[in-house]
């Protein structure tokens, strides 16, 4: 994975590359995108937003979810308290399967 992809705000490029190679070697995963009504998403594990549109979008695998801030992977659960979801002004998640 380029190291381009591995920074903040490069959720939806890191995302599609790693779904394009997953595909390519047969694998399934799911394509996970969160929507805040605010514009923002705030990572209470980096401290800082990690969306200026209120979009956030990661790739799951299994019970593992894998972004630009977390290139190594994180429980899913844990990655959506992370995010805020099921907080106020947060949409539930769209999983879409690949």
């Amino acid at each position: 994975m380029p190291s381009s992809f591995k920074k903040i705000y490069q959720c939806k490029e890191f995302a599609t590359e790693l779904m394009t190679r997953m595909t390519g070697q047969g694998m399934k995963g799911e394509m996970v995108a969160l929507k805040s009504d605010t514009g923002y998403i705030w990572s209470e594990t980096l401290g800082r937003n990690i969306s200026t549109n209120g979009d956030h979008v990661g790739v799951k695998v299994g019970n593992m979810i894998y972004d630009n801030m977390f290139p190594k992977g994180v429980p899913y659960n844990q990655w959506l308290y992370d995010l805020g979801v099921g907080f106020p002004k947060m949409q539930p998640p769209i999983v879409t399967p690949f």
